[in-house]
């Protein structure tokens, strides 16, 4: 099937950001207010998991290996490249003061 294959790498581009994007939610959480920090912290959980479910789909279809040009290249930093602002973006317009009052007022109930 050819849709297959970009149903996958869909999937591989886009859990990343979601794993990073929950994690950045943990930290504010945990009172970790300032927004580089949160922004850098966030990168392990998205380069880590880009980078074993790359892997692990590169390992699981080696006849895709040959597939791989400088435009598939090109376009995986520019989807990298996206997420990254998404991310970025996501973490700046978190706003620490509504999360601590509303975890406050839950446990003054």
């Amino acid at each position: 099937d050819p849709n297959q294959p970009s149903f996958w790498l869909a999937i591989i581009l886009t859990l990343p950001l979601l794993l990073a994007i929950t994690f950045a939610r943990f930290l504010l959480n945990r009172e970790i207010t300032h927004a580089w920090l949160r922004y850098l912290l966030a990168q392990l959980p998205f380069f880590g998991t880009t980078l074993i479910l790359l892997f692990l789909y590169l390992t699981w279809n080696p006849d895709l290996l040959p597939a791989i040009t400088i435009l598939t290249i090109i376009v995986l930093l520019f989807v990298l490249l996206t997420e990254e602002a998404i991310l970025l973006f996501y973490v700046i317009m978190q706003r620490p003061t509504e999360i601590i009052q509303a975890d406050t007022t839950e446990s003054l109930r």
